[in-house]
């Protein structure tokens, strides 16, 4: 499953080491598979490790999927560390106001925990990932845009370290900030990932749409785009071109 993920996007021809990679979850879209192909893809060779942030999911929500196809995070817990986030700031402020740091601060402070981890997988590891699920979520947590942004230009100095980062967000027309988060990420990030319902509505052999964008170089638009259809069953993922259903 993960492996033909990796062929029709061609990511088996495409050195993503160090390179930001934003995945755009529609209303109606499912982008959490994409996330786990990308946690799949960490740890897929020897010398791979990743961070997991979650903002959106427990730790068991993806040790279940991970079982589902194919990998197993609770025998990796050296190289597979999951953070859910929230907890990570409460549980390092024990002796402040939580609620008190739902500002920079408390970002700032959630990014060191981050880098410390991921310096902690270097020592070990050659290729490290950092995947976030999902950036959005920040907002309902109560953390103004303006400070979100700003985590997201402390990530982007991680790629200093070969880091590899990996941030899906959810976003709706209808809600400017969610809208700011999606600009952000799609100006700095060097491979997209849009994940949307089909246009035309839902169909029984179709759960949405994946179109991958990739940058050239650092200087150009995103020019190489891939288009493919999906279909999401209990056990599997089904990446088909648009017009032939399998």
């Amino acid at each position: 499953i993960m492996a033909s993920f990796r062929k029709e996007f061609s990511l088996d021809k495409i050195d993503v080491q160090g390179s930001y990679i934003g995945i755009f979850e529609e209303p109606g879209g499912e982008g959490n598979f994409v996330i786990n192909c990308f946690i799949w893809e960490s740890l897929r060779e020897q010398d791979g490790a990743c961070c997991l942030l979650s903002l959106k999911h427990s730790i068991n929500h993806y040790f279940h999927i991970g079982m589902k196809l194919g990998y197993n995070l609770t025998n990796q817990k050296s190289r597979a560390i999951v953070l859910e986030a929230l907890r990570a700031l409460f549980e390092s402020n024990k002796d402040q106001n939580f609620f008190n740091m739902l500002d920079e601060t408390g970002l700032k402070k959630l990014f060191h925990i981050i880098k410390d981890k991921c310096e902690h997988l270097l020592q070990n590891y050659k290729k490290v990932y950092l995947i976030i699920d999902d950036l959005s979520y920040l907002l309902s947590a109560g953390f103004p845009i303006k400070s979100i942004i700003i985590f997201g230009h402390y990530l982007r100095t991680l790629q200093k370290m070969n880091i590899t980062i990996v941030v899906l967000t959810h976003y709706s027309e209808e809600d400017r900030e969610t809208l700011i988060i999606k600009s952000f990420l799609e100006q700095n990030s060097d491979i997209n990932f849009h994940v949307a319902p089909l246009r035309t509505g839902a169909a029984q052999d179709i759960s949405g749409v994946i179109t991958m964008k990739r940058k050239a170089n650092v200087l150009e638009n995103f020019a190489e785009s891939i288009v493919y259809h999906y279909k999401l069953t209990e056990r599997n993922i089904k990446l088909f071109p648009p017009g032939c259903v399998k």
